[in-house]
């Protein structure tokens, strides 16, 4: 991966962060940790909705 793929400076001296490509090496890590389809357990989702129902006092 070199850093010309990503950076990118105009003019003015802004930087411009582009994605990765498919073939840079922090591509394939973010694929492999964010592009799978795990199921959130039934346990976590029972919590998650109990949690959802309480209201807080502001």
């Amino acid at each position: 991966m070199s850093t010309s793929s990503l950076l990118a400076e105009t003019s003015g001296g802004e930087q411009i962060v582009r994605r990765p490509r498919p073939a840079d090496a922090i591509g394939a890590a973010l694929r492999d940790a964010y592009g799978g389809t795990v199921a959130t357990p039934e346990d976590m989702l029972r919590l998650l909705r109990r949690m959802n129902g309480v209201r807080l006092n502001s």
